[in-house]
């Protein structure tokens, strides 16, 4: 998958093909960037976060949402298989992503205990916190902007 290249593990993809679920994760990231690009990047919103940070952030959220890993376990035993065996992403993800953006982006979290966060994320561990970006990617991601900006 050139797209979602660092995810790890055996992933659900349901009745889609890995290849159309990349595209779909890709063109959630294109849009996106879109919309970043309205803002100025060498203005800084953050005194540690900039754009780079924003698309980094970004792919994995949307990959790691668009993919759900599998586990070999029952994971939630009140889910009829074969979704009792998937991992959902941390929610530290997304909340590293929304501080990573600037705030007209109006990127979202959900409000913790919520059914919408139990419902779209799990619980979160060592290994669910790491983050892995493709530089690849981000070239995508700047170039799009630096096309934008031009």
């Amino acid at each position: 998958m050139p797209f979602c290249e660092n995810l790890r593990g055996a992933m659900y993809v349901g009745t889609s093909t890995a290849l159309d679920i990349d595209a779909d994760a890709e063109s959630s990231f294109i849009n996106f960037t879109r919309a970043l690009s309205e803002y100025n990047c060498d203005i800084m919103y953050s005194p540690v976060r900039n754009c780079f940070d924003c698309l980094a952030g970004y792919q994995e959220w949307v990959c790691q949402i668009k993919f759900q890993e599998c586990s070999s376990k029952v994971v939630d035993p009140e889910a009829p298989a074969p979704f009792n065996s998937i991992i959902r992403p941390c929610v530290d993800v997304c909340w590293n992503t929304r501080q990573s953006c600037p705030t007209f982006l109006g990127f979202e979290c959900p409000i913790p205990n919520t059914p919408a966060l139990l419902e779209t994320y799990g619980a979160c561990s060592a290994a669910t916190r790491t983050v892995s970006v493709s530089i690849g990617v981000l070239a995508i991601g700047a170039a799009l902007l630096s096309a934008l900006f031009a």
